[in-house]
């Protein structure tokens, strides 16, 4: 019976001078519909036998946790570190249509309610309740930071740590159309008046100056 991978995630960890990857996967049995899941260690926050698999339509994660989501029932089941995004217990899946995370956290949303919800490392990205939600319409993010982006008011706000994108109150985004990030950085680009902006550590691209 074969196996069906329904998600990775890796992150590098560095031991001495060494730098390798460790991978945490989620499998699926397709024919008999078991879950199985496994990391390094013994870790229990690569278990996953009290997870309910029945009716998930999709899996999301970050460096260390999971996000097991029923979108029919408006029902998330999250299992890693807490610290990490692995405990959701208070966050209402109800209405959640999309989900964003980085390497810290989780952000839940519901477009229709204008409403957004952060787990996970609180000051990397997991505290969103100063960010109104409210038309958001697009989400960016790096590896500790998020950018919610309202399309129509031309608008942005930045959260999670400022070292890494999560302070964008100097930058205009009333004629930006698209927006790139990496680990560390975001870039705002107007394709009207070929400007973009810049911000997240300086020097690993957020300086464009």
């Amino acid at each position: 019976e074969s196996l069906r991978i329904v998600s990775l995630v890796s992150w590098p960890k560095m031991q001495i001078s060494m730098r390798f990857f460790v991978l945490v996967c989620i499998a699926m049995q397709a024919v008999v519909g078991d879950e199985q899941c496994w990391g390094p260690g013994q870790h229990s926050f690569w278990d996953c036998e009290s997870i309910l698999f029945a009716g998930i339509g999709h899996v999301y994660s970050n460096w260390f946790s999971f996000l097991a989501l029923n979108e029919t029932a408006g029902v998330g089941q999250c299992w890693g570190p807490a610290y990490n995004g692995g405990d959701c217990r208070s966050i209402d899946f109800v209405g959640v249509d999309s989900v964003f995370s980085n390497w810290f956290s989780f952000l839940a949303l519901n477009r229709a309610a204008g409403t957004g919800q952060c787990w996970g490392h609180q000051d990397q990205g997991g505290d969103c309740a100063s960010i109104n939600f409210t038309h958001v319409d697009k989400v960016f993010s790096t590896s500790a930071a998020y950018l919610a982006l309202n399309s129509a008011s031309k608008s942005g706000q930045c959260w999670g740590n400022v070292d890494y994108g999560g302070d964008c109150i100097s930058i205009d985004f009333s004629e930006v159309d698209r927006v790139y990030s990496n680990d560390y950085a975001f870039l705002a680009l107007s394709s009207a008046s070929d400007i973009g902006q810049c911000w997240g550590d300086r020097g690993k691209g957020g300086d464009c100056s």
